[in-house]
């Protein structure tokens, strides 16, 4: 739940903007009914296989079905993902800190100040 948050978190603002280069309205209606198919399908199966499993979580399911070294692979996949997105995360926060910063010290746009914590190296 917490990697859906994430991936949807950070790329949700950019779906417009996509949909709108693929072709507007109709092609992003059709991408999605279409990929709709696929995750039902793969929550279906996951559902499946983790009743024959009687596991619970993911990693358990996978570990089970696939062997341990696809288990650990996927469980070195979702913390390396997991890792990425608070990368992501802390340089979005990072690019609006200055501008929080400055908004709070009611300074003007254009006289941002220069400390350290604000500077694009530290985040």
């Amino acid at each position: 739940f917490i990697v859906v948050n994430a991936a949807l978190g950070a790329g949700l603002l950019n779906f417009p903007a996509a949909f709108n280069m693929a072709g507007g309205i109709a092609a992003a209606v059709a991408l999605q009914m279409f990929l709709v198919i696929f995750i039902i399908s793969a929550l279906v199966i996951l559902g499946y296989c983790s009743q024959i499993s009687n596991e619970l979580t993911y990693q358990e399911v996978v570990r089970v079905i696939c062997g341990k070294v696809t288990g650990i692979i996927c469980e070195v996949a979702i913390a390396v993902y997991t890792f990425g997105t608070c990368i992501a995360f802390l340089i979005i926060i990072g690019d609006q800190l200055d501008k929080i910063s400055a908004a709070i010290a009611h300074e003007s746009e254009g006289t941002g100040s220069k400390h350290w914590y604000t500077d694009r190296k530290f985040t």
